[in-house]
């Protein structure tokens, strides 16, 4: 594969890896191995096939929101030193 594929083809599989089922994702790797890249790179396709019984139980785990560990807003006014609110 060549380096500057690498962004667009990422970008193709998206829609695989991203599936918020197996049977969409099955879906959608049919149409990527349809598509310019994977009719381009059919390795690629037959690779996910063959692991196919490995992959799909990723797609029964319910995605969970992102938290941020760090509740800080780097934007909010921060007091001067020396000023007012300085320790004395």
């Amino acid at each position: 594969m060549s380096w500057k594929d690498r962004k667009g083809l990422a970008t193709a599989l998206k829609e695989v890896y991203r599936a918020p089922s197996a049977d969409a994702a099955e879906k959608a790797l049919t149409e990527f191995e349809a598509s310019p890249w994977g009719l381009r790179y059919p390795a690629i396709g037959q690779s996910w096939r063959r692991a196919w019984a490995e992959v799909i139980p990723f797609f029964a785990l319910v995605p969970q929101p992102l938290r941020s560990t760090a509740q800080t807003d780097l934007r909010a006014p921060r007091p001067a030193p020396g000023g007012p609110l300085a320790a004395r």
